[in-house]
């Protein structure tokens, strides 16, 4: 299992939803236009509630963005743990959990 390392360490309740929030902004930074006006800012949870969001679930989607750009969405089962987002992921094999992890280390 790799980790989507946040800020490498552990993280209080206030800075994980402090990172969630930034990361929420810098994902609707990149996003398309019919995006960003489907989920204008008033309309967005803050960081706070995604962190309680993600402490009471057990499955996402995780989207992300292929090579040339064509968005790439997929469920998958995942642990929130001080802090961090830990997802099934091999970095050793080929396969999906393999490319959903190189599209998210762009990310971090």
């Amino acid at each position: 299992m790799a980790s989507s390392a946040f800020n490498g360490g552990m993280a209080s309740v206030g800075d994980a939803a402090a990172i969630l929030a930034a990361l929420q902004e810098r994902s609707f930074a990149r996003a398309g236009r019919a995006t960003r006006n489907s989920f204008p800012p008033e309309r967005r949870m803050d960081g706070y509630l995604l962190e309680q969001v993600l402490r009471t679930r057990s499955y996402l989607v995780v989207a992300t963005t292929r090579g040339d750009g064509r968005p790439h969405a997929t469920p998958s089962s995942f642990i929130w743990l001080d802090g961090k987002i830990w997802l099934p992921t091999e970095p050793h094999t080929r396969g999906p959990a393999t490319s959903r992890l190189r599209r998210m280390r762009r990310w971090f």
